[in-house]
């Protein structure tokens, strides 16, 4: 399988990049490939830093099932939360297609692991929907935030 990628930055480079991807595929549709082309609207790095905050500020106020537990902890059980409460909206279910946990076998057979929800692909609206329930969930835990975890340092997270 070939990957063929291109970043665009503004507008004006769309056209050029577009017809240049085109070139790039040309031989393999004429020799009867099927192509299929995406495009992702990932999150932005001030959506991660937030959340990253965010998994510092619960790690530090809160009892993950009793106990401390260190940001790297929160982060995953965050995600996976946030999976069990949107998986089956209309509004997301497209989304987690391809990120949905799996249970895995240990290769003994003594057992199953799962498997951990990957975030590096969320897209913005996905992100934004995170964040929002991060914050949710850290105002339940009664979390005190910090101006990074609220965004204030960045014009527009979820732009």
């Amino acid at each position: 399988m070939n990957v063929y990628s291109v970043t665009l930055h503004n507008a004006q480079q769309a056209k050029q990049a577009v017809i240049a991807l085109c070139e790039q595929i040309r031989p393999h549709l004429m020799a009867g490939t099927k192509v299929t082309l995406e495009a992702f609207d990932g999150k932005s790095r001030e959506q991660e830093c937030l959340c990253h905050s965010c998994y510092r500020d619960l790690a530090r106020d809160c009892l993950l099932a009793g106990a401390q537990a260190d940001e790297a902890l929160w982060k995953e059980s965050l995600k996976y939360a946030f999976y069990l409460a949107t998986k089956d909206d209309p509004d997301f279910s497209a989304d987690w297609k391809h990120r949905k946990p799996r249970m895995v076998p240990l290769i003994d057979g003594d057992g199953f692991i799962m498997t951990p929800i990957e975030s590096k692909k969320f897209t913005k609206r996905l992100y934004a929907a995170y964040i929002t329930f991060l914050h949710a969930t850290g105002d339940a835990r009664g979390v005190t935030w910090s101006p990074t975890s609220l965004g204030r340092e960045w014009a527009a997270l979820t732009a």
